[in-house]
């Protein structure tokens, strides 16, 4: 049985529109790439086959030692629906109000919710929890126990499950990553799709993706969540594109802006907790434009 080992969660389809042009259209397209993790970042030529990719990221092992490719082939149909109209979305101007909004609100919400960030930020919830609970007093089973006043009353809750959650595994984990990405799905569609949708579109190939390519700001909030009030989020599409969703433009428009906005774009990506950076050119030049952007932004900000 051929199963995927490597598992992606920024899909192939989406990856290519970001390939150098020269590779494109060949088997294997390829990215310029760049690590913000890394010690002595250098910018790299790599293939998408080997982007935003992790072993086995969500088939976890069953209690019986097998691998369980549920969620995998859940995400690959969900790809090959929106694999299906992403040439249209990339380079048409279509309708954006009907079914290809639905599909498209699924699909970003699966991006947020399966990519290594989110795995990451579940994983470093539950050393923070970890922590917290085993520093409460314990009963003579080891058990940890908090006090609490109920109906004015002291009560004593015991974490009778505590051995089995300070002794989770890596697999543990992961199956609990799997089950937020069932259970949070439509909710998050549901919140996008209550928003208004606008194609922002540029003359020139501006923009780069990442591995963490949804990208959410709030001006008015220092803590929010796609459904926070003044939420926006950016989506690039293309070089050329991004979908805005929940900005102040009209909704099912699109509209063409100038090359500042797409530098703005860049920089939101590259703060929006990404660890690499891809793109159909060189990410240096990409970066020197962020660095030249916030410099002319630091002057308009002197200037007033």
């Amino acid at each position: 049985m051929n199963v995927p080992k490597k598992q992606h969660w920024i899909p192939r389809f989406y990856l290519k529109q970001f390939a150098i042009p020269e590779t494109k259209n060949s088997k294997i397209p390829k990215v310029w790439a760049y690590s913000k993790k890394h010690q002595d970042p250098e910018p790299v030529i790599i293939s998408i086959l080997d982007a935003a990719s992790s072993r086995f990221m969500y088939s976890p092992l069953d209690d019986k030692g097998n691998r369980d490719f549920y969620m995998e082939n859940r995400l690959a149909e969900l790809e090959q629906i929106v694999a299906r109209i992403w040439q249209e979305v990339c380079y048409e101007y279509i309708d954006i109000s009907n079914l290809i909004r639905r599909i498209i609100s699924v699909f970003l919400a699966t991006t947020i919710l399966r990519c290594n960030n989110s795995f990451e930020l579940q994983k470093d919830i539950y050393r923070n929890m970890l922590k917290q609970i085993d520093c409460l007093p314990k009963n003579k089973s080891g058990l940890p126990i908090r006090k609490i006043i109920y109906n004015d009353k002291e009560q004593e809750v015991v974490f009778s499950d505590w051995f089995i959650f300070k002794n989770a595994s890596e697999e543990d984990l992961k199956r609990s990553f799997v089950e937020s990405i069932k259970e949070g799905t439509f909710e998050f569609a549901n919140i996008l799709l209550e928003k208004k949708w606008s194609f922002l579109i540029f003359q020139k190939p501006i923009l780069a993706t990442s591995d963490y390519p949804v990208i959410t700001v709030n001006f008015n909030k220092d803590k929010f969540g796609i459904g926070t009030e003044g939420t926006i989020i950016y989506f690039p599409i293309t070089p050329y594109r991004v979908l805005e969703i929940g900005g102040p433009r009209e909704d099912n428009k699109y509209f063409k802006l100038d090359e500042q906005w797409g530098h703005c774009i860049n920089y939101l990506l590259w703060t929006n907790g990404c660890r690499f950076m891809y793109a159909h050119r060189d990410t240096d030049e990409i970066l020197y434009e962020i660095c030249e952007f916030i410099d002319k932004q630091k002057e308009k900000g002197g200037q007033k």
